[in-house]
């Protein structure tokens, strides 16, 4: 198993021109900067199998396929504040695919998705009730050129 970064598709047809121009191995690996194990295997495989891409990548497939993953962004925007079980159990009934909530919760992370706590209102005081009640009593029998005149006093203040 590979555990380094692969080439790029520019270095490939960087090491197979330089070798194409007559460069040795060591000269094309002080070049690009790249071992010369890297540039000896590049050519090698190059000159068998006539091409210079790189080798699919082994690895488990992705559970969720596009289609999948556009289902679960849209149950959870019909109901955003539903758990995850919920989410898990919809998901579920209309995808007909068996997954973990471990998968959903990876998803949903992907989309962008928090799950946060709203931040809660502080209550209204008893002196602040007094003071919005004297405040209603005082303008609620205000006409509507009373408030404009009101509204741009406040403004010019």
């Amino acid at each position: 198993m590979c555990k380094s970064k692969s080439l790029s598709e520019f270095d490939r047809c960087s090491i197979r021109g330089c070798h194409l121009c007559g460069k040795s191995v060591r000269e094309i690996a002080d070049i690009l900067q790249k071992p010369k194990s890297t540039v000896s295997d590049v050519i090698v495989k190059w000159k068998c199998r006539g091409s210079e891409t790189a080798e699919k990548r082994t690895g488990m497939p992705k559970i969720l396929g596009e289609r999948s993953r556009e289902t679960l962004k849209r149950v959870v925007k019909q109901n955003r504040k539903s758990s995850l079980v919920e989410i898990s159990q919809e998901f579920q009934s209309s995808s007909r695919i068996q997954q973990f909530s471990r998968t959903v919760r990876r998803e949903l992370k992907n989309f962008g998705f928090h799950g946060r706590a709203a931040a809660h209102k502080p209550n209204i005081t008893p002196q602040n009730a007094k003071h919005r009640l004297q405040w209603y009593r005082t303008h609620c029998h205000w006409t509507v050129d009373k408030w404009k005149t009101g509204v741009m006093n406040l403004a010019l203040r």
